[in-house]
């Protein structure tokens, strides 16, 4: 229809209308944005997998130590401010000591036969509570009435905390060059699952979920976690859910690493969220359960026994650490632990 024979491969390296446009017109192969800055991402990933066969012994993915001088103070606006979730109160509280986990009285017990179980010597009044989880400024992340109600409070502040967390690192991801990405983990969850079931029921189909049901699953399902911060952040980078019980949160930064070091992206949102109902509840302890007899979590201690339950949202910002230098970004952490050879070892005198 052309006139003449293009080889399948052009509509790759010519992504963009425009570009191809030209291309076919017969005018010379152009500088495309979009196309350039894959080629050149490209050649780094070349370049760090040849590093990665020749390099020998341990390396690791680094980020700079706080730098009190580098500060970039967060908007004190963030949607449901005051809530605690901010890693300077986080190391305040192990330098301190402090233990966030609640110990509470019968009275603040939320589950049916509370009085009989307090009772117990068993039963251990201990859990993490989540403040405010209940509150959420839909509008601020141009989200419908509806479809927050629809929404697991465990995605709604998932999506709080990585806003918070390029904010806190001092980025706009309206303006940021590179690509931004997500992987993230959430606990498996029962939210509206039997709304969804009773309609389904309701509509006579049991094989398949009623399309006018997907926002009532969407809101749900664990898999739009990422995709959702994605798409209403406008980030660009690899965004992806994954599950692996309770080390999620932790595959997670080690997954937001490996895609740092390989160049498939600049900044990656890391972590997971976790919230269930009711929130102030306790636990029967059983000898040699993983559950802490005492309601108390000592990890890495001689006085450790087990551990205690909770609701926890988090997510942090990862980048290496001589862009953050020269952005004169927050930095609150410094990930040494990751095993695998580095394209920008850490200097000797970190």
């Amino acid at each position: 229809m052309l006139g003449s024979e293009w080889p399948l491969t052009i509509l790759f390296e010519h992504p963009t209308v425009r570009s191809l446009a030209a291309r076919l017109a017969g005018g010379a192969p152009s500088a495309d944005p979009a196309t350039a800055s894959a080629q050149d991402r490209a050649k780094l990933q070349r370049g760090a997998f040849a590093r990665h066969k020749q390099r020998k012994g341990p390396g690791g993915m680094n980020e700079p130590e706080t730098n009190p001088t580098g500060k970039r103070s967060p908007s004190s606006g963030w949607p449901a401010a005051g809530r605690g979730r901010d890693p300077r109160q986080l190391w305040r509280n192990v330098r301190d000591g402090i233990d966030g986990i609640s110990q509470l009285t019968a009275e603040e017990l939320e589950v049916a036969g509370a009085a009989e179980l307090a009772k117990r010597a068993d039963y251990v009044r201990a859990r993490s509570v989540l403040d405010g989880v209940e509150l959420f400024d839909a509008g601020f992340f141009g989200i419908l009435p509806k479809e927050a109600e629809l929404l697991d409070p465990q995605h709604r502040v998932f999506l709080e905390c990585c806003w918070q967390a390029l904010e806190d690192a001092g980025y706009d991801p309206g303006t940021y060059p590179g690509a931004i990405g997500v992987v993230a983990g959430v606990r498996s969850t029962l939210f509206l699952a039997e709304p969804v079931r009773r309609s389904a029921v309701h509509r006579g189909v049991h094989r398949r979920l009623p399309l006018g049901d997907n926002p009532t699953l969407l809101g749900a399902i664990a898999d739009t976690l990422s995709t959702r911060v994605s798409y209403k952040l406008n980030l660009r980078g690899p965004s992806f859910t994954l599950q692996s019980a309770c080390s999620t949160s932790l595959v997670a930064v080690s997954q937001a690493c490996q895609s740092l070091l390989s160049y498939q992206s600049d900044m990656m949102l890391a972590g997971g969220s976790t919230i269930t109902f009711p929130q102030k509840r306790g636990y029967l302890y059983q000898e040699g359960g993983m559950g802490s007899a005492d309601g108390h979590c000592r990890p890495f201690e001689a006085r450790a026994q087990g551990t205690v339950f909770g609701n926890v949202p988090g997510s942090c910002s990862s980048s290496g650490w001589r862009h953050a230098l020269a952005d004169g970004a927050t930095c609150t952490r410094v990930i040494k632990g990751r095993q695998c050879p580095s394209a920008d070892p850490i200097p000797p005198s970190w």
